[in-house]
């Protein structure tokens, strides 16, 4: 039996068809997928300033030691330069009142007059009065002054001799402004005892009127 045999174009169609078949299938395939991109990192948070240290804090702390050092001085200096209370002479007795009320009382001139009574003398004492205080103060001395001798034995004042040469008017000072004392005024004041010519005497008991109190002071005679 003999078998016919082929053109050759027919084997070369047959090549080009299966090159077209598998070029086809080729161009059909998959193409491989684009990387996906990796999502960009968080931003981190940017670290707090730490604290200064070393030369700033020794600084710091200088600065703070020098402002409290210029406040002790400050106070130092008002404490210095604050002027003193008013000094008081030797022999001085300072009362002191409410509302501000201060005094100084102090001895002056003692001497002694004949009486008109037999065996009796009169004794003219000076009382130096200085207000030192706020208010005005009465300088009234006689009312309640008194003078002791040696033996304890108590005088009461003679008040007309005490009250000759003095204000006139009335002798209370709440309504005779003359038997006042204002601030950083002074004056003497008289205050008289009619005692035995024998009798020595050695205190005095005068009162002032400071405020709306009355103060006694004791003085040496």
């Amino acid at each position: 039996m003999t078998i016919p045999k082929r053109p050759g174009w027919t084997i070369l169609a047959a090549v080009a068809g299966a090159l077209l078949f598998f070029a086809a299938r080729t161009g059909r395939r998959k193409r491989p997928a684009a990387p996906r991109a990796e999502p960009s990192p968080l931003p981190q948070p940017r670290p707090l300033p730490s604290p200064r240290t070393g030369a700033a804090d020794r600084a710091l702390v200088r600065m703070a030691v020098a402002a409290g050092v210029v406040v002790i001085l400050a106070i130092a200096v008002t404490v210095v330069t604050r002027p003193p209370a008013p000094a008081s002479a030797p022999g001085t007795v300072v009362l002191t009142g409410d509302g501000g009320a201060r005094a100084e009382v102090s001895l002056g001139r003692v001497s002694d007059l004949p009486s008109d009574f037999p065996g009796a003398r009169d004794v003219m004492i000076t009382v130096h009065l200085r207000n030192t205080g706020r208010p005005w103060i009465g300088t009234r001395l006689d009312v309640d002054a008194r003078a002791y001798d040696a033996g304890g034995v108590s005088y009461g004042a003679n008040q007309m001799l005490s009250l000759t040469g003095g204000p006139y008017g009335s002798t209370d000072p709440g309504t005779n402004e003359a038997w006042r004392l204002y601030r950083d005024q002074e004056i003497d004041r008289t205050v008289a005892f009619s005692v035995p010519e024998a009798a020595g005497l050695t205190r005095l008991h005068v009162s002032l009127l400071l405020g709306t109190t009355t103060r006694t002071a004791e003085l040496a005679l």
